[in-house]
């Protein structure tokens, strides 16, 4: 059975942590405040209306339509047709965990008390989520402004007994579920639809979930690169915190620490001071140093590599924590002043500016993770047997690593690809109304992509570093942390005897990845 877990939301602190706990069947619920702020904005509504005030989406159409009247009594049709005519979504659905976390961002905008719907609306969100009935939400067909219409009109259809969900593994009619919960399908009321509909909550829902992966990948990939610098060998005061203080930027001077703090649990780097030979004068034959002062680029650079990234990390978490945290639909109104605002907020810019910025983030490091795994495994460079597989198992017609190195720049090339921002790529729609739109939807899918090819890329470096560890046991002990991260790693996958497909072993650490184990308690 999988583990549940309790969140209660009011619209003001939900974060990255609780979209990652929506892989499992969550239980949710609204604080009386939440609730309260509803009920207020709801009876301010309603009295705009008694007042026959013209409101964008509930006494007028939608979008190019705004200057087509609606009269009161056409509320509750006009929101039915507002899900209905978007039923256009297209491509694959959406996954259990991120159907989840849809609807929590969702609801979660929804309890800050600036939408004006009725309670009824967010408990029957909360239903849904509870009893783990989730709409099918097709992939594709946003542009992400106005909101993410498309894909939400599938939590207003369902809501309202249309369209099909998947509720006990089963996919079903939404009335047919809604039925077995003994509960009749919701009529949305004025705005009702629109609340629903013209938000950011899926851009958002996927690059929060995408913010908690790649917390725990950097982590790992500065522990991967530790255990890289520790089998190739180097000065070890590249990493330390002296030097790293005369250029002083945060993730930078993290990642060098952790390197640093890494190594220094072996013997893996002298300390000694290192002379010229003894002899005056070098001409005619070239002299080699029986030593490498300095590591390439990708050990020696890696805290330049890393700490950006994390960076880079920081600043997108606090943006799309404040977009996880938003009334971010139109129109909004404002209890204390009485006023509502037709504005544009369900507009998607800080996430399309964070999906980007974190997909260049996640290439360079993928670059990074594909030039360390060739490193080590070619024998001219690291000092260690070619592609890791030791000389009695290479003369028997054993290959080693040889593929693994192959898939891994197949992986890196391909979220190079991924990096190509897509923000700039805006057009117009809906006759040209929406005439500038973020994009972010489009983003958010890729960066989920890339982020889960990472994943897949460190689960891959992870194989590399343990037969780096076996291959130099004969050799300089290796330290304590290089020791513990060795252990986890063949917990998933066992040494190389002879030659065998690691497919299924790299899935498992691809598993153990995604959630953290792999990282030092």
């Amino acid at each position: 059975m999988l583990p549940v877990t309790t969140i209660e939301l009011n619209g003001y602190d939900l974060n990255s942590d609780d979209l990652a706990s929506c892989d499992a069947p969550l239980t949710c619920s609204i604080t009386p405040e939440a609730r309260r702020r509803c009920r207020e904005s709801r009876g301010l509504l309603l009295d705009l209306i008694q007042q026959r005030r013209v409101l964008y989406g509930i006494t007028t159409g939608f979008g190019d339509s705004v200057d087509t009247a609606v009269d009161t009594a056409d509320t509750e049709r006009l929101q039915e047709n507002l899900y209905r005519y978007h039923g256009i979504g297209t491509g694959p659905v959406f996954s259990a965990a991120e159907t989840r976390a849809i609807l929590l961002v969702r609801l979660n905008a929804l309890s800050r008390g600036a939408s004006a719907v009725r309670e009824e609306l967010l408990d029957r969100i909360a239903l849904l989520l509870n009893a783990d009935c989730l709409p099918r939400i097709p992939e594709q067909g946003s542009v992400g402004a106005s909101g993410d219409l498309t894909p939400l009109s599938y939590l207003a259809a369902v809501i309202a007994g249309e369209r099909d969900v998947v509720y006990q593994g089963t996919q079903m009619p939404s009335e047919q579920a809604l039925a077995a919960l003994g509960v009749p399908a919701l009529k949305l009321s004025a705005k009702e639809g629109l609340a629903l509909m013209n938000g950011t909550s899926v851009m958002t829902a996927l690059a929060g979930r995408a913010v908690a992966v790649l917390d725990s990948c950097l982590l790992l990939a500065t522990e991967l690169s530790a255990a890289a610098a520790e089998l190739v060998g180097g000065d070890q005061s590249a990493f330390s915190a002296h030097v790293h203080a005369m250029k002083p930027h945060a993730g930078q001077a993290m990642a060098a620490a952790h390197i640093h703090e890494f190594l220094a649990s072996g013997q893996a780097y002298s300390q000694e001071g290192r002379l010229l030979p003894e002899q005056e004068r070098f001409e005619g034959e070239p002299v080699t140093l029986p030593y490498r002062l300095q590591a390439p680029y990708s050990i020696r650079c890696a805290p330049h590599v890393l700490g950006p990234a994390r960076d880079m990390l920081q600043v997108c978490r606090q943006w799309i924590h404040t977009e996880l945290n938003s009334s971010n639909d139109n129109p909004l109104f404002d209890t204390e002043r009485q006023e509502v605002y037709f504005a544009g907020h369900f507009y998607g810019g800080q996430i399309v500016l964070a999906a980007d910025s974190l997909r260049n983030a996640v290439a360079t490091v993928a670059e990074l993770v594909d030039k360390q795994c060739l490193l080590l495994l070619d024998a001219r460079r690291s000092g260690l047997p070619s592609n890791l597989v030791s000389p009695d198992l290479r003369a028997s017609g054993n290959h080693g690593l040889k593929a693994l190195g192959i898939t891994v720049s197949s992986l890196a090339a391909e979220i190079a690809h991924l990096s190509a921002p897509v923000a700039p790529h805006t057009r117009p729609t809906e006759s040209m109304n929406q005439d500038v739109v973020s994009m972010g939807t489009i983003s958010a899918r890729r960066l989920r992509e890339s982020c889960d090819m990472l994943v897949r890329l460190l689960a891959m470096q992870c194989i590399v570093v343990a037969a780096g560890y076996d291959c130099r046991r004969g050799g300089k002990q290796a330290g304590d942390r290089f020791t513990r991260l060795y252990t986890a790693i063949r917990q998933y996958s066992g040494p190389l005897s002879q030659d065998r497909a690691l497919d299924l072993e790299a899935e498992s650490l691809a598993a153990a990845v995604r959630t953290g184990s792999l990282l030092p308690g």
